[in-house]
């Protein structure tokens, strides 16, 4: 048991790390997605009256949103613009830009979701698979007892930090604290951009309803399940992404099989 407890624990940092790349290339292939398939139609401007005190804090506040007209790139025509830095503001100009269609958030999300799972999956089936290999050699041997469910059950230990992160959603639910949801998709980034595209409308844990809690429910068992088979796959030296593992052969009395 202590041997599994080990290998979870390496696996769940593997995850971690996997989580942590993929919550980078999430965002930036939305920033690279809203670069080019967005525009530019408008700036926010916030302002506020030039202090008297140079060592004055300061503090601007929203006052206005300009949309261009079409052909129109630039504040040239905008004269409200002008009248505030008449009458001393000062003004830092905010670009906003116009939304992505449906079916290009449905490109973002599957384009982003596929790398999160590459990070993510990618590494819980090359350790698995490879230690399932290790050990169909060991069984072979005489030298350990065949248990094709050690994959499982080290995916589902390496897991439970992520269930705690369910059962701590759950918990924020009813306490309304709502910030505790980033702790939780890092946790759970594999599945972010899912997660993401079904709760696009909620802002806030509250909000959640009952189909919401079922379906971050059922994520919790991808880890585990991947583990499982990978393990599997492993063991019975089939499905193997290396190329130490597609060159070894099973081993028997010390003879290759």
């Amino acid at each position: 048991m202590k041997e599994n407890i080990k290998k979870a624990v390496t696996l769940f940092v593997s995850i971690l790390v996997a989580g942590i790349l993929s919550v980078l290339t999430y965002f930036s292939i939305n920033i690279m997605f809203y670069a080019f398939f967005t525009d530019e139609i408008g700036y926010d401007v916030y302002g506020q009256m030039a202090p008297e005190d140079e060592n004055e804090v300061l503090n601007f506040e929203y006052l206005y949103t300009y949309e261009y007209s079409e052909g129109e790139f630039s504040k040239d025509n905008d004269e409200q613009y002008k009248k505030y830095e008449e009458e001393g503001y000062l003004l830092d100009i905010q670009p906003v830009r116009n939304t992505l269609n449906k079916s290009e958030k449905t490109i973002l999300y599957i384009v982003t979701q596929l790398f999160c799972w590459f990070f993510s999956f990618f590494w819980v089936y090359k350790q698995m698979h490879e230690l399932g290999d290790k050990d169909g050699n060991i069984v072979v041997l005489n030298l350990q007892k065949e248990n094709l469910y050690k994959g499982l059950i080290i995916a589902a230990l390496a897991s439970i930090p992520a269930f705690l992160s369910f059962i701590g959603l759950i918990v924020s639910y009813f306490a309304s604290f709502d910030t505790y949801m980033i702790i939780y998709q890092i946790l759970n980034a594999a599945f972010w951009p899912t997660s993401h595209l079904f709760m696009s409308k909620i802002t806030a844990i509250s909000d959640m309803q009952f189909y919401h809690f079922a379906l971050l429910f059922l994520f919790q068992f991808g880890i585990p399940i991947l583990g499982g088979l990978s393990y599997y796959f492993g063991y019975k030296n089939s499905f193997a992404i290396s190329r130490r593992e597609k060159g070894k052969r099973r081993i028997t009395n010390g003879k290759s099989i």
